[in-house]
């Protein structure tokens, strides 16, 4: 993090997250599962796992905005299907039953999350090359952008997402 990065995080600036769900497998077979059944199981319990190889695992603070992206092949893919507020990161793992239903690795973090709310999807990819995150980005790999779990947002570029 940069030192004006530092500076307007000390003032109490919140940073933006895009959370990224791929499609997982399940635990009772070899298939896949939804990445937006998934993502809205996690949006329901107001509860986000963060696994150990997850980009800006440790930047993601309480007060923060994320956004709910869903990957993968299946239902819903490609859109922004709704954000929330971080209202805690916390260590202490808490088992959900999708940690038994998909083959998912362990936790190192959760995300308690307040203020969920479900929006009409954005399409994501329509947008991306809008944004001040696509700049420099070969359009034909823009999808490598969102590897890694989690990606930071401007607060322009989460404006120009509508974004609340």
């Amino acid at each position: 993090m940069s030192l004006s990065q530092e500076r307007e995080k000390q003032k109490g600036s919140k940073s933006h997250y895009i959370l990224v769900t791929s499609d997982p497998y399940l635990a009772s077979s070899e298939k896949l599962g939804s990445a937006y059944v998934l993502t809205k199981k996690r949006m329901r319990k107001a509860l986000w796992d963060i696994y150990d190889r997850t980009s800006f695992k440790d930047k993601i603070q309480s007060g923060d905005r994320v956004c709910f992206y869903v990957a993968g092949a299946k239902s819903m893919q490609g859109n922004i299907i709704g954000y929330a507020t971080v209202a805690d990161v916390t260590k202490r793992i808490q088992k959900t039953p999708e940690h038994v239903e998909y083959f998912l690795a362990t936790p190192v973090k959760q995300l308690k999350l307040r203020d969920v709310q479900e929006i009409e999807p954005i399409n994501f990819r329509e947008k991306f090359f809008t944004l001040k995150m696509s700049e420099g980005i070969n359009t034909k790999k823009w999808g490598a952008v969102l590897m890694g779990g989690v990606r930071r947002l401007s607060s322009e570029d989460w404006k120009k997402l509508g974004l609340h």
